[in-house]
């Protein structure tokens, strides 16, 4: 049986290799249907039911490509504002990087601050102890003081440093003249 096949196959490609294809019409017989009003009503409403899923599907068609453009501005508004957040966010660790630095300089400045402070207290406490124990130290001795004169002052005593000296006297005639010529009793005529 399959010698018969593959003789039918084979015969069949090598003959229609020489030859030209030639068409050959078959007629189908053509079937005629009997008007049934029943079946004239479910073709009409299958006709129509037709229409309104082509016209839905149009519908829908348009929707889809309504909402997939809708859907591209709002992936490009949604790109836009996470790009936004993403520079606000970026700003903010900026500055709160920066407000940490400043946190921390001010720190360090305020513990240097109160170093300093502590050391001048330690300072003036180690002064004050001393002061306190040289006090302590002086209060059990007595007085030793004698007054002296100073080096090479004139020893003086009484008015004798209230005398006039000749060089107070050499006043020039001509500076008082005008003084003799006022009598005594017109002064404010």
């Amino acid at each position: 049986m399959f010698g018969f096949l593959a003789a039918a196959a084979i015969g069949s490609f090598f003959g229609s290799r020489g030859r030209s294809r030639q068409t050959v019409n078959v007629q189908q017989p053509q079937v005629q249907y009997r008007a049934d009003p029943e079946q004239a009503k479910r073709i009409a409403s299958l006709e129509d039911q037709l229409k309104i899923s082509q016209r839905r599907s149009e519908e829908m068609t348009a929707t889809m490509a309504g909402i997939r453009t809708e859907s591209e501005q709002y992936r490009k508004q949604a790109d836009e504002t996470l790009a936004a957040a993403d520079t606000r966010l970026k700003q903010f660790q900026i500055e709160t990087t920066k407000a940490d630095e400043r946190r921390r300089v001010e720190t360090a400045e305020a513990e240097q601050r109160r170093r300093l402070d502590i050391a001048g207290a330690e300072k003036r406490q180690q002064i004050a102890s001393q002061v306190g124990a040289a006090n302590r130290l002086m209060e059990g001795r007595e007085a030793d003081l004698q007054i002296q004169p100073a080096g090479n002052t004139p020893r003086t005593s009484g008015a004798q440093q209230f005398r006039r000296r000749k060089q107070q006297f050499n006043i020039p005639t001509g500076t008082y003249q005008g003084l003799s010529k006022i009598k005594s009793g017109m002064v404010n005529p």
